[in-house]
């Protein structure tokens, strides 16, 4: 009987152990895509030649919220707020930078990429 008990030990601790591995690994995945949409909208902000100091200040004010988030992203915490927070900046960039078509397009499609991000992971 106590061989029994612990031959079904055995097998929950291994089953549980193997069941966790794929989600650890998902769970990083998930991370990393997000850093790499983060990336991105950094590196289409970096396109963009601000002509006037509030111009400039808007989009220091969102690399530094997405900073925020990627910092969080390496340590594996979400958060909606500081994604909230970047994606209301990167609004605010949209609404009141002068920014030609191809900018303003390219930045719509990253608030919309940002804000599935949310939708799908955010709480």
């Amino acid at each position: 009987m106590n061989s029994y008990l612990l031959r079904r030990s055995f097998v929950a601790l291994v089953g549980s152990t193997l069941v966790s591995i794929p989600i650890g690994f998902a769970q990083g995945d998930e991370y990393e895509e997000a850093r790499k949409l983060v990336q991105r909208v950094e590196d289409d902000l970096g396109t963009l030649h601000p002509t006037d100091h509030k111009d400039r200040d808007r989009v220091n004010d969102t690399l530094k919220h997405l900073s925020d988030l990627d910092r969080k992203f390496t340590k594996d915490q979400f958060r909606k707020g500081p994604l909230s927070d970047a994606i209301g900046n990167l609004q605010d960039v949209l609404d009141h930078n002068t920014l030609d078509t191809h900018e303003r397009d390219t930045l719509n499609g990253d608030i919309h990429d940002l804000r599935e991000l949310r939708l799908y992971k955010g709480r």
